[in-house]
């Protein structure tokens, strides 16, 4: 079982709410976590049922870890909220990455059971699965040195291009993209020829400088 820190954020989903606190499930913990209701920013008479519900998302703080019983008890006090929202923004791009990813694996019939290979790869190697995925829009070969099949390369990257790109500039009129480096302007034409080949709205514009 992976050991957590003490004030170490974590994200959880409420499974469950109860008179005395919460109970809640995080992708990041093996374990169950508990949040006690005088873990909660409440006012007196509050109950539990009125502060949390079942399917919520929160950020939580550790306070302890008992290894025995396989819990966290966590809190929602004391909370900076920009650190709350780069932890939430960073779980949603985990989320997206490894759905991305599942897809890919059932549309080209390979096990699903080497995405958390794959993951622990991509994290070692480039800090998350998010992030592998859009420096590979530079590197063609990183695909591959993270575990995923050949098989899967040409599935996974046009659903890449869709999510990472498609999505973000819909409403855009003109895309501006450069590089510094010497080899800058074929990268950006290697680029811009994929984009245009995956749903880039009508009337959008991509200038490679």
């Amino acid at each position: 079982m992976s050991s957590r820190m003490e004030d170490e954020l974590l994200v959880g989903e409420v499974v469950e709410v109860g008179d005395f606190g919460a109970t809640l499930r995080s992708d990041e913990y093996d374990g169950e976590l508990f949040l006690h209701i005088s873990g909660m920013p409440v006012k007196k008479e509050a109950k539990v049922s009125d502060l949390v519900k079942v399917g919520q998302i929160l950020v939580v703080k550790v306070l302890k870890e008992d290894e025995q019983s396989r819990r966290l008890y966590v809190s929602t006090k004391g909370i900076d909220k920009s650190k709350a929202k780069a932890k939430i923004r960073k779980w949603k791009e985990r989320r997206k990455a490894l759905t991305l990813l599942e897809r890919a694996l059932k549309e080209s019939n390979q096990p699903l059971d080497l995405i958390e290979k794959i993951e622990e790869k991509a994290v070692a190697k480039y800090g998350s699965l998010s992030q592998a995925f859009r420096m590979a829009l530079e590197d063609k070969n990183l695909f591959l040195r993270i575990g995923i099949p050949a098989q899967t390369l040409d599935v996974l990257n046009k659903l890449i291009y869709e999510e990472f790109f498609t999505k973000s500039y819909t409403q855009a009129k003109t895309v501006e993209m450069f590089f510094l480096d010497k080899d800058g302007v074929n990268k950006l034409r290697e680029i811009g020829e994929k984009l245009s080949l995956y749903s880039i709205s009508e009337g959008t514009k991509i200038i490679l400088r």
